[in-house]
């Protein structure tokens, strides 16, 4: 079984930050136990940290790599395949020489269904976040007479009063004795029933 070192950490930071090699494959190519793995990774402080910053990069690398291939099949690219056949020279026999070369392009057109895909992922999060946002609730308002009540259905009909400096005072009146008893101690009788 191997020892831990600086060394063997950093080669095993290596392969995960490749992302082709499984924490299984890790512990047979350096000889240890998953066990003695997981180990190391919760007593060396260092070996955490270097497998969690591995593990960022490869998952940075991943994200790159996966957002290239949908932009990719979204804008449509173009592949060039070449094939060359070799046959026998035929100054000399055992040297082999480029009998033809074909170079075949092929255009990948934009791939609709990837497309699909995003849009509805993207309708689906505007659906989430517009139900998660409160709700608008109704604003209930208590009225105190009908004049009052009248000029809130102006109000939401949208027909608007100048403020005259009549309507100012009255405001102001209705507002001071709104106030008033509001504000006035509870009156208590003295008569018994």
């Amino acid at each position: 079984m191997a020892k831990y070192s600086k060394d063997l950490a950093e080669k095993i930071c290596e392969l995960i930050e490749d992302g082709e090699t499984t924490i299984s494959e890790l512990c047979n190519i350096f000889q240890i136990t998953r066990n003695c793995f997981y180990l190391w990774k919760a007593e060396k402080k260092e070996f955490r940290e270097a497998l969690q910053k591995a593990v960022e990069r490869r998952n940075e690398k991943l994200f790159c790599l996966g957002r290239e291939m949908i932009r990719r099949r979204l804008k449509g690219y173009k592949t060039v395949t070449v094939k060359t056949t070799y046959v026998p020279s035929k100054v000399h026999g055992e040297k082999m020489v480029v009998e033809k070369q074909v170079v075949t392009e092929r255009e990948h057109a934009m791939d609709a269904s990837t497309l699909n895909v995003i849009l509805k992922k993207s309708y689906e999060e505007t659906e989430k976040e517009l139900r998660e946002l409160p709700q608008r609730q109704p604003m209930i308002v208590e009225v105190i007479d009908e004049e009052t009540k009248r000029e809130f259905e102006k109000l939401q009909r949208g027909e608007r009063d100048e403020l005259t400096p009549e309507a100012i005072e009255k405001a102001r009146r209705v507002k001071e004795e709104y106030a008033r008893l509001c504000t006035a101690p509870p009156r208590f009788s003295d008569r018994r029933v």
